[in-house]
């Protein structure tokens, strides 16, 4: 495995872009990192409904679409609970626990 440098993860969002995070700024960083989301729940529902349409379903590939399956559903739970709490007041450390929760969901399905 391949160690990226602080700057990579900051750039790509990861851990070392939490230090960025300020009372400021987190909601940017919510309405960024949802948008992520949408983009992989797009693509995730996409490769799920051709594998679910497929009538041949190699079984080396049945361990990749449930990974998917459980990512899809992980991202679905992460994204209603986000927009179950927008417009209500949330202090900021319960925010950053949720975009804590978003990285250890990208990390579990790396």
């Amino acid at each position: 495995m391949v160690k990226k440098s602080d700057a990579e993860r900051k750039k790509a969002g990861g851990p070392a872009a939490q230090e960025a995070i300020t009372e400021s700024n987190i909601e940017e960083v919510e309405r960024v990192t949802l948008e992520k989301v949408n983009k992989a729940l797009s693509a995730l529902e996409s490769a799920l409904a051709a594998w679910n349409a497929s009538p041949d379903k190699p079984a080396d590939l049945e361990p990749k679409y449930s990974r998917y399956m459980r990512l899809h559903d992980s991202l679905v739970r992460w994204e209603t609970n986000l927009l179950r709490s927008s417009g209500r007041e949330m202090d900021f450390y319960s925010r950053l626990d949720r975009l804590r929760e978003f990285s250890h969901i990208c990390e579990a399905y790396q």
